[in-house]
């Protein structure tokens, strides 16, 4: 599915925002956004959230005839079933897990588990690891994805940590099918050979979209197809140098693609397009070079391999030089695309945002601070720039109960999602202050749980949110996805406890730090 809010920043202020939005009409604008202590809600915001989930999972008995787990109804894909990893049972069955993990209510894994259940049953063709974008009462799409944020690779992630939780091989079995299946869709460019060189279209059946960005392409397939080729390697050792392979043919064709830049300061860097010889250069995690740069760096630490080093700071070069600084204010900030429309909007989320950029410096610091401390300073130095920047009035923050964000310097705009707003900002504060102790950081991240729990709204199934606001308008209410809705939610709330593992962009975090 087309990401509806990935570029949500360009598409509602310019309108043309095509999806049906579920608007719910509210007080003015300045009051929601400075709601006082007295709004906030009563106990954890990971139990509120994780509570909600559960309240609204839907049964599953369409498919099978019987009860097969459960599922979502979406808003932002309103009104299907979806399967996937940002918009569906996958993404709130992720959701599930944090809030398990952190508090161990097993009401919380009994939940993932149906949604686990829902997607085993979803596959079309059945036991086939290829998913239908969404499965509903009248039957599944006709179309499926391969990719992590939409399709089979974040499915797979899913149903395989679902496994390490429960010991259940049901899960293990269909996330190895969905890797299988993403391996057998692989295609080479003409004249060569896939595990030469390997992409994916997004799509299937194949439409000619193909991407290289981390969530939509195969940046986030080669992320995928590495993280299983650790997981597999006790299980089947052939099967799983397979999968490396695979993996390093993704990277050599995303290689194939980099265009190589001379920066102002006389460095060589590399831009990445965001599709196959399309002129369109994006700075962030989503579509962008910095979450390229992240597959890049992921690459090295596993393999060890120097060229993989050299990609990622070929491309984090050319992140670094594309940034900008407000006269007033500290900091930096990022132009969403190198030019275009893109070019004059800067986002502050993590999708496509500074927060985005700021926490691939935190990954790179995390990896080169034993290797490279000198390097891995500057890239913290980086960080911490993106963090101060957004913890200053020319972001649009204020402290304490109103540490909202818009979604674009300047703009009306504001989200309280993981992808775009408050949430993902503020887990990407929490994770520079886990590096640099600087208490700013923290504090800014207390203030953004402080915001989202003030705006959260009741209904009989307990607490929702409403994915932003524009013009006293909240839109999207109660969506349970991990981009845009009540799961991302929890795993904001559940990194701030703690959690062990840091997953805002949806991709695991390199370990490492202070």
């Amino acid at each position: 599915m087309l990401d509806p809010l990935g570029k949500a920043s360009l598409a509602a202020e310019s309108g043309v925002l095509s999806m049906k939005f579920a608007v719910m009409r509210l007080l003015p604008l300045v009051l929601l956004l400075s709601a006082g202590s007295g709004a906030a809600v009563a106990g954890s915001l990971i139990d509120d959230a994780a509570q909600s989930l559960v309240s609204r999972a839907e049964p599953t008995t369409w498919i099978e005839g019987h009860r097969t787990g459960s599922a979502w109804k979406s808003v932002v894909q309103a009104p299907h079933y979806q399967t996937d990893r940002d918009v569906g049972a996958a993404g709130a069955g992720m959701g599930l897990l944090a809030a398990y993990d952190t508090t161990g209510n097993e009401a919380y894994l009994k939940a993932a588990i149906a949604a686990g259940d829902f997607l085993v049953a979803a596959q079309v063709p059945n036991e086939s690891g290829r998913w239908p974008d969404y499965y509903d009462a009248s039957g599944p799409a006709p179309y499926g994805f391969t990719s992590f944020n939409d399709g089979a690779a974040g499915i797979s992630d899913f149903l395989w940590q679902l496994f390490e939780r429960t010991g259940d091989a049901r899960y293990q079995t269909t996330a190895l099918h969905g890797i299988d299946w993403i391996v057998s869709r692989a295609e080479a460019p003409k004249g060569k050979n896939c595990p030469g060189q390997c992409y994916w279209h997004w799509q299937d059946p194949a439409d000619g979209q193909v991407y290289t960005g981390i969530g939509e392409g195969v940046a986030g397939i080669a992320w995928t197809l590495t993280e299983f080729a650790q997981r597999r390697s006790s299980i089947d050792p052939v099967a799983a140098a397979h999968y490396g392979r695979v993996a390093q043919g993704a990277a050599a064709w995303l290689e194939s693609q980099m265009v190589r830049v001379k920066l102002p300061d006389g460095q060589d860097g590399a831009k990445m397009p965001e599709e196959p010889g399309k002129a369109v250069y994006d700075t962030g995690f989503l579509s962008g070079a910095a979450g390229d740069a992240f597959l890049f760096y992921n690459l090295y630490r596993s393999t060890g391999r120097a060229q993989y080093r050299r990609d990622a700071d070929l491309l984090f070069a050319w992140v670094r030089s594309e940034a900008e600084s407000d006269s007033s204010c500290p900091g930096l900030k990022w132009p969403a695309e190198a030019q275009g429309l893109g070019h004059t909007l800067y986002a502050t989320g993590f999708g496509e945002g500074t927060a985005g950029i700021g926490w691939v410096a935190i990954q790179a610091y995390k990896l080169l601070i034993k290797r490279e401390p000198g390097l891995a300073i500057k890239d913290l130095q980086f960080a911490r720039a993106a963090g101060d920047w957004l913890l200053s009035p020319c972001a649009g923050y204020q402290q304490h109960q109103n540490a909202y964000w818009p979604g674009d310097q300047g703009r009306q705009i504001v989200h309280s999602s993981l992808e775009d707003g408050a949430a993902g900002i503020g887990l990407f504060l929490y994770d520079l202050f886990d590096v640099t102790g600087a208490p700013a950081y923290r504090n800014g991240a207390a203030d953004a749980q402080r915001w989202i729990k003030s705006v959260a709204m009741h209904d009989r199934d307990g607490a929702f949110w409403c994915e932003h606001n524009r013009n006293g308008n909240w839109h999207l209410c109660g969506d349970p996805s991990w981009m845009w809705g009540t799961a991302g939610i929890i795993d904001f709330a559940a990194r701030l406890k703690g959690w062990r593992l840091d997953i805002q962009g949806e991709e695991t975090y390199l370990a490492g730090g202070r």
